[in-house]
């Protein structure tokens, strides 16, 4: 399958707060994502998993090194139609106090429209479809800044989906979800047939429903690959410091990782 980005020899600084040396957040990291799959990006916090997804969406620039999508440079992509193309999450993103959920899922439409260009038919039905998608049809005239924070976080989707990128970028699209609306919003990304790269913080969740992983470690690529290859137990122990059991579900056959408290393990 081809690749919607390729990233060689990436690196990304920001600068020290003090007046020190820079902060090195993303270190070397050569791979290459495969479009049209669910990527998720794991490893332990620090380890630069909003960093990458950041720097996916083109802002920042790499530090060192390059990164292609589709074939030509990030950055040579007016921001227009980088908009049109990428559609980006961040995993803080506060309500929008005042605007309705249909005003806030219908913003999805801005990349693709002109100053002044109102709304048709064909755009009030790609919004209520994002909303029913996303299980808050019910709620479109709500005041946005009224939901709760799974709500919320769902309502945010429903803006990414009316945006009709080609890509989603999803920093921790499960934060704050109940377990039903873990598994709903997961299951629903895989029926899109999209590229999506999200960082996820349940490792079961990502082992069961992504197609590939990307193991980050203090901002370094440790592995990427199917869950069979990345779900390691000595890796994972080194990278997260525990130790881990793997193993697959004896009915459904999908890849369960158990972490053990260190009192356990002796």
């Amino acid at each position: 399958m081809s690749a919607i980005f390729t990233l060689d020899q990436v690196s990304l600084s920001y600068p020290s707060s003090s007046h020190g040396a820079a902060s090195l957040v993303l270190q070397g990291i050569s791979c290459s994502l495969p479009a049209g799959e669910l990527i998720g990006i794991i490893g332990p916090n620090g380890a630069g998993k909003s960093s990458l997804l950041s720097l996916l969406s083109g802002c920042p620039a790499p530090s060192h090194g390059k990164v292609q999508f589709a074939g030509k440079p990030l950055h040579s992509y007016p921001p227009r139609q980088l908009a049109q193309q990428l559609a980006f999450l961040p995993q803080h993103n506060p309500p929008l106090p005042g605007l309705s959920c249909y005003q806030v899922a219908a913003m999805g439409l801005l990349p693709h429209k002109h100053w002044f260009e109102a709304d048709n038919d064909h755009d009030r039905q790609q919004v209520e479809l994002a909303l029913q998608h996303t299980g808050l049809l019910a709620k479109q005239q709500q005041r946005s800044d009224t939901l709760s924070g799974g709500e919320w976080q769902r309502l945010t989707l429903a803006r990414a989906l009316v945006q009709q990128a080609r890509v989603l970028l999803l920093d921790e699209p499960t934060n704050h979800l109940d377990v039903k609306y873990q598994h709903q919003l997961l299951q629903l990304l895989l029926s899109l047939n999209k590229t999506v790269i999200c960082a996820l913080h349940d490792l079961n969740l990502a082992a069961r429903y992504c197609h590939k992983l990307l193991l980050l470690q203090q901002g370094q690529l440790k592995a990427f690959g199917s869950a069979e290859q990345v779900l390691q137990p000595a890796l994972l122990s080194e990278v997260f410091e525990l130790p881990v059991e793997v193993s697959r579900h004896p009915q459904y056959g999908w890849w369960q990782v158990n972490f053990i408290s260190p009192q356990v393990a002796k």
